[in-house]
């Protein structure tokens, strides 16, 4: 085949066969883009290696991270300072203290006016 005068037929055929083997996609669809009569073996080659490698790191990239989820063993403590027992106020000072009325400094003391401790 290579001593044949009809070199330029056997390079079309090459390059149709080729072609042709490569599975449908988008590496055969660019391809068919390249113009016939001026693109060589070598040239198609080339795209379509380099057509594979780019999808197959887009491929590798677009996949999401597997993430492995690792138990926690450790974590900082967080202030957790005190617990608000009476949003509303203290009843006894009528404050918005934040306590609870057992713990009210005037829970002791005794009204001026109608004499009731707390």
């Amino acid at each position: 085949a290579t001593d044949c005068a009809c070199d330029t037929n056997l390079s079309n055929q090459l390059k149709d066969r080729f072609v042709m083997g490569m599975s449908k996609g988008k590496t055969r669809s660019r391809l068919f883009e390249e113009d016939a009569s001026t693109v060589t073996l070598d040239k198609l080659i080339n795209i379509a290696i380099a057509k594979e490698a780019s999808g197959k790191f887009e491929e590798n990239t677009s996949k999401e991270l597997n993430i492995k989820k690792e138990p926690v063993f450790y974590m900082d403590k967080k202030k957790t300072g005190t617990v608000k027992q009476n949003t509303k106020g203290c009843k006894i000072c009528g404050g918005k203290a934040n306590h609870s009325p057992e713990k009210c400094r005037y829970r002791e003391y005794e009204c001026n006016i109608c004499k009731q401790k707390g």
